[in-house]
């Protein structure tokens, strides 16, 4: 039932302000409410902004000592700046090696030949092959513009393709491969004669080298049962003792097989004092030898022409033993090429002349020949050696080559400590220097000096970095804590006439920082202090243990009080910079180091730091998310609180209403009898 209308009666009260009035007293726990919430919005936002800053040092103490952080890489310099950059591993050790640049990997780059646009080009199919790519080409026939969607429908990451104006009539096609080098040259077929009618190939098909090791497997040796051969733990080489033979089984195409040959006499071997006069004796002496034009030695990747190789031979000691007649003609054995020609077995035989390399040219045989087996036959009285066999072959393919060229495909060729070598890009070149990737700029005007060494300067502004967000976190606490607030996580309080609120407690509150008594940042900046303040085994040496040792301090030798007692940290950059020339190694076991040396970081002040801050700052079950959370759950029941508040003060106001409206009704209702009893009294 709705409460009776409130009039002002006579006695000059107004129940309206007497009921406000009443409220305001009883919504002084609302008051008191709002502000807790107010200032639990307040903490939630400071202690995710603490969550930020810890956050921001633990990764610049992890960025530190992590993988790919700046002690887990060196730099490669070049004394020609420029020319050669890149990076090494971390355990590979800071030096030098000469490096010159010859020439820069290409990618190829071809041409049709000018093509009007008025003309059309036959429907048909066309393969390209670039690097290791077969690309077939559905072309539906058309001018310029249908060819070039035709070959932009295919390009993918293989090829690039673009169109050159020549003018309103005429254009280019113009092809550029996507892989650099040799390996990415173009080659075409063409069955239906689109390509060689836009002059993209010419008549020409493309000849293809190729060169490749054979080893003495025993799988493929065959031998008379009283041979007496061995082969070694590698088998790259074959030695046949006095007269033995075998044969090894092979297939492949007609080439140039190349290997090396030392032949030894039994009787001639032995002690020299017991085998002639002292001019007759032998000696051990290192000659460089020339194997042929095209062949090639292999190291890991890297080919080295086999003319820079030096063989060791052995010759008398008065005169070479290739100038003895008698000598020379003292052949070692016999190499027999056995091939398939025509449906028959043939051969071809090769006397061994001379002790060194040779070369076996069975390049000529008839077409479609299959090399099927090599044998080799030590002459009776010496013993054979066979090492450094391989087959070099020239095979046309079927496929044609372009017909113009803007740019060939080219090998990077450069000279490392004077051996020539090439490589088939300009960048992440891995397989020159060990555990360090390259990358070449532009060739150089001779050997320049490669040097690998630590990123001095990069490590030097990481450790800045780490400094400065430490004294930010600091700081930021600091400020923040008893009677030191910052005016950005002030409360605002809206002025109350009562005053009744701003009791002692709550004002206390007010003139303190947010964190002001707060244990979890306490417990923080404690930590962090006596961590930059300790002291690190080291297994380096000189043996840094203590920051101090490479110019991180809070202050100068016999500073004031007053500028220390912050505990922010200062960097003397002269003295770091000093310590990361002197032993790099050693500042990184400073901050990171694995006493233990089982490949896990274990100790530093960088990894100890990091270790105490992951409880604060991770976001699902973190310190300081936890305490966000009882934040957020303490306002949550103070909402709750209010809501319940609200309506018992609705209720409250309800029930005033009616008392207070009953009342006037009663006063009203007095005073009309009054009215009525001095009318029938006749009373004035």
């Amino acid at each position: 039932m709705p409460a009776p209308a409130i009039f002002q009666n006579n006695a000059g009260v107004n129940p309206g302000e007497m009921i406000e009035k009443l409220m305001q007293a009883e919504r002084m726990p609302l008051l008191r409410l709002e502000e807790d919430i107010a200032r639990s919005k307040v903490e939630i936002k400071a202690f995710e902004e603490l969550r930020n800053r810890a956050r921001k040092l633990s990764d610049a103490s992890r960025d530190l000592y992590s993988f790919a952080g700046p002690f887990a890489t060196k730099s490669v310099e070049s004394s020609d700046p420029g020319a050669i950059t890149g990076q090494a591993a971390p355990d590979v050790d800071p030096g030098s090696q000469e490096v010159e640049i010859l020439e820069l990997a290409t990618r190829h780059q071809i041409t049709s030949r000018q093509l009007s646009r008025k003309e059309t080009l036959p429907e048909g199919k066309f393969i390209i092959n670039v690097g290791d790519k077969e690309i077939t080409v559905d072309f539906p026939g058309g001018g310029v513009v249908d060819l070039e969607r035709a070959l932009k429908g295919q390009a993918g990451q293989d090829y690039e393709v673009s169109v050159i104006n020549i003018d309103a009539n005429n254009a280019l096609i113009s092809l550029r491969s996507s892989v650099s080098g040799s390996d990415g040259a173009f080659s075409f077929a063409d069955p239906d004669g689109i390509l060689k009618q836009a002059g993209f190939i010419g008549d020409k098909k493309v000849e293809k080298k190729s060169s490749e090791e054979i080893a003495f497997e025993q799988s493929k040796l065959q031998a008379p049962a009283d041979s007496k051969y061995k082969v070694s733990t590698d088998a790259k080489e074959l030695s046949l003792e006095n007269g033995s033979e075998a044969s090894l089984n092979v297939s492949f195409d007609p080439g140039v097989i190349s290997l090396s040959v030392t032949g030894q006499n039994p009787e001639n071997q032995g002690n020299p004092s017991e085998n002639g006069s002292e001019s007759e004796r032998r000696k051990v002496r290192t000659e460089s030898t020339r194997p042929g034009p095209d062949v090639e030695v292999e190291a890991g990747d890297i080919k080295f022409p086999a003319a820079d190789i030096e063989r060791t031979r052995t010759v008398r000691e008065d005169k070479p033993a290739q100038n003895n007649p008698e000598q020379a003609g003292q052949s070692p054995g016999i190499v027999t090429v056995f091939f398939e020609s025509g449906g028959s077995a043939q051969k071809r035989q090769f006397q061994v002349t001379n002790n060194g390399p040779m070369e076996i040219p069975v390049q000529d045989l008839p077409e479609g020949s299959k090399i099927t087996s090599i044998a080799f036959d030590a002459n009776e009285g010496s013993t054979m050696v066979v090492r450094d066999l391989r087959i070099d072959t020239t095979k046309t393919d079927a496929a044609f080559g372009p017909l113009n060229e803007t740019q060939p495909a080219q090998d990077a060729r450069l000279k490392m400590n004077g051996i020539e070598i090439t490589r088939s890009s300009n960048s992440n070149i891995t397989d020159i220097i060990e555990g360090a990737s390259l990358t070449l700029h532009r060739p150089t005007n001779g050997p320049v000096e490669v040097t690998v060494k630590a990123n001095a300067e990069e490590i030097k502004a990481k450790i800045v970095a780490w400094v400065e967000a430490y004294n930010e976190l600091l700081k930021f606490i600091k400020e923040n804590d008893q009677f030191v607030k910052s005016d950005e996580f002030e409360m605002n309080r809206s002025s109350n006439p009562n005053g009744d609120i701003r009791d002692g407690y709550r004002q206390l509150k007010d003139r303190s920082g947010i964190f002001a008594g707060d244990p979890t940042t306490r417990q923080i900046v404690s930590t962090l202090q006596v961590l930059v303040a300790s002291s690190y085994p080291s297994l380096s040496e000189p043996d840094y243990r203590v920051l101090a040792q490479i110019g991180i301090t809070t202050g100068d030798v016999g500073a004031k009080w007053s500028d220390i007692k912050d505990g922010y940290l200062r960097v003397d950059e002269g003295k770091l910079t000093k310590a990361l020339s002197d032993s790099p190694q050693s500042v990184k076991d400073l901050f990171a180091s694995d006493l233990n040396e089982d490949a896990i970081t274990d100790n530093g002040v960088a990894f100890k730091m990091n270790e105490t801050l992951k409880p604060y700052v991770q976001f699902s079950g973190g310190l300081i998310t936890a305490r966000i959370e009882t934040i957020k759950s303490r306002i949550d029941q103070k909402k709750e609180a209010m809501a319940s508040k609200e309506r018992s003060l609705a209720q409250k106001e309800q029930q005033l209403r009616e008392k207070f409206g009953r009342m006037e009704s009663s006063i009203r209702e007095a005073k009309s009898r009054s009215e009525y009893l001095k009318s029938k009294l006749g009373t004035p």
